[in-house]
């Protein structure tokens, strides 16, 4: 029995059994999803979407539609089916020459305008075309960089930290130089201020460097294995186009919705002017759409989290590597089976959250322009919010870490995480300054690079008027995904150094409890234990000579 029972502790603690964790939430979301279809259904009974899609006149008839009815007091119902464009406030047949067709409006434009419109979009149009294979190239090489990137930070990364941090410094060292030259140029006002403001953090990066040198190996030890995953795992590195994805849906859904509630209500005559007029209902329903966008956004980041938790997890408690049994699809399966609860509960306290810093920032603006006291109060405040926010972000997301490796509820594993945490501050504080910065310079790499070479690819092509437009796209599409290679390597950092925590507390590398860790990890763990039971003991030779 004493053996059984111990089997089953320890595949529960490894998640191997599960239960639905925080149920009542999705019973909840489930409310909250059908309470926005039923308001905005109210919406469009008590509208026409057409209102949006084809416009109306001055007496609320729908252009392009045949009105069967009018109430507003001096308008006729048109029969307005040959006349589909909208031209002030005139449903016509086609728009005039000194006008533009956009979306079924005419827009007012005179003729020399819209023949630079015209030679402009032409313009435009063939520098596109002609500059396709530069972006498709630009975008290939971005992945290809982040992979590059990847492999600097398994073989090269002890190199690159310490190169970041001193050039980081020596930067600051320049700056403070700079402006303290600087100040004495009378047109140079606040260069004082700025120098004062260098030297400062110049002092305290030094400081925090000294203070966190010893631990340096363990963060680049980390990074070194969050490598390891994902080549082990490459699949891991597309859930980011789902996500991305399901954010596009999102909010093509939210707009969708938007649209039925802005051109919804009734309309009413106020002297010669036609206004829509809408009922509090209609308008608590445009705030609650808003609201449940938000949760949604948050929702899908939280399965993100979730998934590559949980993939992560499982590769790293898996001793034979080359032996792992779809990890991504067990992630899926363990979140929609069990802890979608869970997701719904952690993204609606982020949601009610930025709700609140919203409301603060529409204060903050409000009296920013009556009041200066009242303006630095509110800057304050929104600044603290702002910070509440990104903390219970990371809490959030290092409960969703042992949610997907062990299965436990949401509060359960956000005291567990918040213990770890404070139990291994240091480390906390290690892995976040310097880990942050060495992502921070992989994004900025791998964007700068890849824009430089779409630069020279483009720059001079023969036929290409300017290449503006399509470098922005090249280096949007290069930013976007290295911030999506580097969310998915973040999350793998957080969630190995949460594993190796759990690592430490549950095993002590007997042959009854052997580590999971690598013997690289293993290394790094007995040599920072060493120091520490040094420092202890040189301690207790001290308070020995002193007694």
């Amino acid at each position: 029995m004493d053996r059984f029972r111990d089997k089953m502790i320890s595949l529960r603690s490894n998640g191997e059994i599960r239960t639905e964790t925080n149920k009542l939430w999705v019973y909840f979301s489930i409310a909250v999803i059908l309470l926005l279809l039923c308001s905005v259904t109210y919406c469009g009974l008590n509208g026409d979407l057409k209102r949006f899609l084809n416009g109306y006149d001055d007496c609320a008839n729908i252009c392009g539609e045949l009105n069967v009815y009018n109430y507003i007091d001096g308008c006729e119902r048109q029969d307005y089916r040959n006349a589909p464009f909208l031209q002030e406030n005139i449903c016509v047949e086609r728009c005039d020459n000194n006008y533009i067709k956009l979306f079924n409006r005419c827009y007012r434009i005179n003729q020399e305008q819209k023949d630079e419109i015209n030679v402009e979009t032409e313009r435009t149009l063939r520098d596109l075309i002609l500059t396709i294979p530069g972006i498709i190239t630009v975008i290939a090489l971005s992945v290809k960089f982040s992979y590059i990137v990847l492999l600097m930070f398994r073989y090269i990364i002890d190199y690159v930290i310490w190169f970041i941090c001193y050039a980081v410094i020596a930067v600051e060292i320049f700056l403070t130089f700079f402006t303290f030259v600087q100040t004495q140029n009378d047109e140079c006002k606040y260069c004082t201020i700025l120098a004062v403001i260098f030297a400062i953090a110049t002092s305290l990066n030094v400081l925090v460097l000294f203070l966190l040198r010893n631990k340096i190996k363990l963060v680049a030890q980390l990074f070194k294995e969050a490598s390891k995953a994902l080549i082990d795992i490459p699949l891991i590195m597309i859930q980011p186009v789902l996500t991305f994805v399901f954010y596009t849906i999102a909010f093509i859904i939210f707009s969708y919705f938007k649209a039925i509630i802005d051109y919804s209500g009734q309309f009413e005559k106020f002297g010669s002017n036609v206004v829509l007029v809408q009922n509090n209902f209609t308008i608590f329903t445009y705030y609650f759409n808003i609201f449940v966008f938000i949760w949604f956004i948050q929702f899908i980041t939280g399965c993100q989290h979730f998934i590559i938790a949980g993939t992560v997890s499982k590769w790293y408690f898996t001793r034979d590597k080359t032996k792992l049994n779809q990890p991504i699809r067990t992630s899926y399966i363990n979140l929609i089976s069990y802890h979608l609860g869970s997701i719904c509960l952690g993204s609606s306290i982020i949601t009610i959250v930025k709700i609140i810093r919203l409301l603060f920032k529409f204060l903050k603006y409000l009296t920013c322009s009556k009041n200066v006291c009242l303006c630095c109060i509110g800057c304050c405040i929104d600044y603290i919010v702002e910070k509440l926010e990104d903390f219970l972000k990371y809490l959030i997301r290092n409960s969703l870490i042992l949610i997907a490796k062990n299965g436990t509820p949401f509060f359960e594993s956000g005291r567990r995480a918040s213990d770890m945490i404070m139990r291994n501050l240091m480390n906390v504080i290690s892995l976040n300054y310097i880990g942050d910065l060495v992502l921070l310079f992989g994004r900025i790499f791998i964007a700068v690079i890849t824009g430089f070479i779409g630069f020279e690819l483009m720059n001079g092509q023969p036929g290409v008027n300017s290449i503006f437009l399509p470098m922005v796209i090249a280096v949007s599409f290069s930013l976007s995904i290295a911030n999506c290679f580097i969310s998915v390597f973040e999350m793998t950092i957080d969630t190995i150094f949460l594993c190796y925590c759990e690592d430490c507390d549950e095993n002590d590398g007997s042959s009854s409890k052997p580590y999971y860790m690598s013997n690289d990890l293993k290394n790094i763990m007995d040599i920072l234990n060493d120091r520490v039971n040094n420092t202890m003991k040189f301690q207790s030779l001290n308070d020995l000579v002193d007694s």
